[in-house]
């Protein structure tokens, strides 16, 4: 993650485990506070340098691909959970239901998804399936009120773009093909810097 150093990132926390894993990336005007490592959920929390009183928790999520909604369900449940049990000890959370909170990644499901649901309305039933399947046998609420989709909400202009590669590890790291990670490394500067 040496294109990151450069870009002025100076900082990584990197998900613990797996193939494929979250990573959160800050600049010095942050400050990092805490790290929760959960089921393919990275949640990261932060003060900002000029509101030291203020906390943001940032949840990282690769939550679990193919004809898995229950899991990610589940997934994303115990990651708001966490930072609801966390903002509740917090000393710089007045309000624990109010907390500052983002949730970005790859959802592995589209805005149907009862993931995205349960972010986006607060609450799946016993009533919802995904994939031909009931993705809990009782109602999941979020303790947070629902929240919006920034990148949906921006009607000014496109999306930002979705890079898609069938193998992204060695493009990551500097044992993969060097054309590919310098291409790679040119498309995230690109992005980034927008």
């Amino acid at each position: 993650f040496g294109f990151m150093k450069e870009l002025g990132y100076s900082n990584c926390e990197l998900f613990r485990k797996g193939r494929f894993r979250p990573a959160t990336f800050w600049r010095p005007a942050v400050q990092h506070t805490s790290t929760a490592h959960r089921d393919r959920c990275l949640v990261t929390t932060f003060t900002l340098a000029d509101t030291p009183e203020a906390e943001v928790t940032v949840i990282n999520v690769h939550l679990q691909a193919g004809p898995e909604g229950p899991r990610r369900l589940r997934q994303v449940v115990d990651a708001l959970e966490t930072v609801f049990k966390a903002a509740k000890r917090s000393k710089l959370v007045a309000k624990p239901e109010r907390a500052a909170v983002i949730v970005a990644g790859d959802f592995n499901g589209d805005e149907r998804s009862a993931a995205v649901r349960l972010i986006e309305d607060g609450v799946v039933d016993s009533t919802f399936v995904e994939d031909g399947v009931a993705v809990t046998s009782k109602a999941k609420r979020s303790p947070f009120p629902p929240m919006v989709d920034a990148a949906a909400a921006v009607t000014t202009r496109p999306p930002p773009p979705t890079l898609v590669l069938p193998e992204l590890i060695s493009v990551l790291t500097a044992h993969g093909d060097a054309g590919r990670e310098a291409r790679m490394s040119e498309v995230t500067r690109a992005a980034l810097r927008r």
